[in-house]
């Protein structure tokens, strides 16, 4: 009688077990990714599983040293988060003691597709697209734009329309000549503020180009 007991008090706490086992996690990813942001993964889930979620690695990523088949740490409220370094953040080689004078550390140059994707980040997780374009377009010199082109682009066509705002609200703030053509397809853009403010922007980046 009291083994059927220990056996029927035993079940209630195999099948809350089995219950933690499904739960869901919550992990923030961010980084050189495709798509940063929360994503819902099971419980035990891995760096790889977080990466795939996120659409993928940037041609710039830096998966070397990733433990990416190691289970997710969970921290405070049952959540996580996962960060894929760029290339860019490789740390610089330390000086050799052959070294008469240790020579003063240069300064890494700001990383403009970095900046890029944290930007994207907000806007996905609410912030005002106009606002993250203007911040952005103030971080990032005009000499360094060319590196952020491809992910402007992509974010021009991306399915969110608070996205393609913040595309076409960065070039109305830098007016660069290269985004002439993102600005010709926004016109014909679904959402009216996207097209409004693409048919504003675009006159006056062809002034600027004739200047």
């Amino acid at each position: 009688m009291k083994q059927l007991l220990k056996q029927l008090l035993l079940v209630p706490c195999l099948c809350l077990v089995a219950l933690s086992a499904r739960a869901d996690l919550i992990v923030e990813v961010s980084g050189a990714v495709r798509a940063p942001g929360p994503v819902v993964l099971a419980d035990r889930a891995t760096g790889r599983d977080a990466l795939a979620a996120a659409g993928g690695s940037l041609p710039n990523a830096r998966l070397a040293g990733l433990a990416l088949d190691r289970p997710l740490a969970v921290g405070a409220g049952g959540k996580a988060s996962f960060y894929v370094p760029f290339a860019s953040d490789a740390k610089p080689a330390a000086p050799t003691v052959a070294t008469a004078q240790p020579a003063k550390e240069a300064q890494r140059p700001p990383d403009a597709r970095r900046y890029f994707t944290e930007a994207l980040a907000r806007v996905r997780s609410g912030a005002l697209p106009k606002e993250e374009a203007k911040a952005l377009a103030g971080r990032i010199a005009e000499r360094d734009r060319p590196q952020i082109f491809a992910q402007l682009s992509e974010a021009a066509r991306d399915r969110e329309d608070s996205v393609r705002l913040f595309a076409v609200a960065f070039l109305a703030e830098t007016r660069d000549p290269q985004g002439t053509g993102l600005l010709i397809d926004a016109l014909k853009d679904k959402e009216p503020h996207v097209r409004a403010l693409a048919g504003v922007t675009l006159p006056q980046m062809v002034e600027k180009v004739r200047r």
